[in-house]
Order: C-alpha cells, then structure tokens, then sequence
C-alpha cells in the first residue's frame, strides 16, 4: 500500500489483512519508494512547469494577435500542464481561428504574429522557484531579466535525467563488483574446491598406506625377532 505522506522514519508498507505497518529503510522496496516518489516526482514536477510555461507563453501571444476574420486570438493550447495540454477546441474545429496576423489591420493571415510565436523558443524567461505551490516558467515582468529559456530548460531536463541514468547504472556495476569479490572472499575462507578436497583425499590416502605398510613391515620384524 503506497505511503500517503512519507513518515519521518522512511517509507512504510502495510499487507493486506494486516494492520501492522513495516518500516523500509533500505533494500530494493526502498529503492523502488525513492524512485517514485522523489526522484521521477522531481521530473514530474519539472516536466509539468515546462508544459504549463508552454501553455502560458503561448496563449498570452496568440490572444494579442488576429486570426483569419480579424477577430482577436483566443487559446491556443487548453490545459494546466503535461498531463492535459491539448489544441483548444476552437481552433481544432476551425484553423481559421488560428491568430497569425499581429494587427488588425495587417494582412490576415500574414504570420506576423506566428513568427512571434515561433520565436518564444529562445525567448529568455523567468524560472520563479519562489512560488507555494510550485515553481513557475513564465515571461518576465517589467524590469526582470530571464534566466533561461524553453529550449534550455527542457534541454537542462533531459540532460539531468540522463546524467542520473548513467549514475545509477555506475553504481549498480560498482555494487555488483563488491558483492562478487566479497563473495569470492567467503568462498576463499569458507568454500570447498573439489580439486583441493581431492588433492587432500590422495594425500590423507598415501598417508594411510605409508602407515599400513610401516605397521606391516614392523610386524614382521617382531615376528623375525621372537621366532
């Protein structure tokens, strides 16, 4: 049963029919725990900021531009972040609600202000991690300068998710090579070789006979001396 909050102790899980719960503290349950709720919930969060950024940026252009009736723009995109971003459906019924033209009185249709969208990919925006809720990637305001960017923040994701693979895949090899040589330790102290053991088994067996034929040879040599 997946933890509600995580307790202060570690991850807890309870069995069915059993209302004792059982602290995780490590293994590969916890392992499992750790990578749910902190790891790809960080990636979760990230990649939803990006879409929700996305959403944003996107819409507040198109609403300031013209579509092809010369009416103002309306959403673009429909949504709250990477689980349901999705074309409104005003412009999925109709593209010539599709707001490409910056005025009025410019050519309908003209791109203009598509071009301006277009351009958001290297627009320089404000990753404002000093929201409650969650962090937040959005235009700048007034005087404030932007610290990345659509391309660089999802590029900065990806590229951190990566770095995290190949870091876990290192740490596993590393584990599996110290649980072989300590295993290669306890069968070098504990193990048996059937080559050794056999090895033994002549020795211990010539010894035998060495000993057989020194008794017999004594035998005979007391019965020399009596007779």
């Amino acid at each position: 049963e997946p933890p509600t909050n995580a307790p202060e102790t570690g991850d807890e899980l309870r069995v069915s029919n059993d209302a004792e719960k059982r602290a995780i503290s490590d293994g590969e349950l916890k392992g499992l725990f750790d990578a749910r709720d902190v790891l790809l919930a960080g990636y979760m969060e990230n990649l939803d900021t990006f879409a929700s950024g996305l959403i944003n940026a996107i819409n507040k252009y198109h609403q300031e531009g013209y579509d092809l009736n010369g009416e103002k723009g309306g959403e673009f995109f429909k949504g709250d972040g990477a689980a349901d971003i999705a074309i409104s459906s005003e412009i999925e019924k109709d593209v010539s609600k599709i707001a490409a033209a910056t005025s009025e009185e410019s050519i309908p249709g003209d791109g203009s202000n598509a071009l301006k969208i277009a351009e958001l990919q290297n627009v320089r925006l404000v990753y404002d991690v000093s929201q409650e809720e969650k962090p937040e990637l959005r235009l700048p305001e007034g005087e404030e300068k932007g610290n990345t960017s659509f391309e660089d923040f999802y590029n900065n994701l990806i590229s951190s998710l990566g770095v995290a693979t190949n870091e876990s895949q290192r740490m596993v090899e590393n584990q599996e090579a110290l649980v072989d040589q300590l295993n290669n330790l306890k069968e070098n102290i504990s193990g048996v070789s059937i080559d050794e053991e056999v090895a033994h088994m002549l020795q211990y067996q010539r010894a035998y006979q060495a000993a057989a034929k020194f008794m017999t040879t004594l035998d005979e040599i007391l019965d020399t001396l009596i007779n």
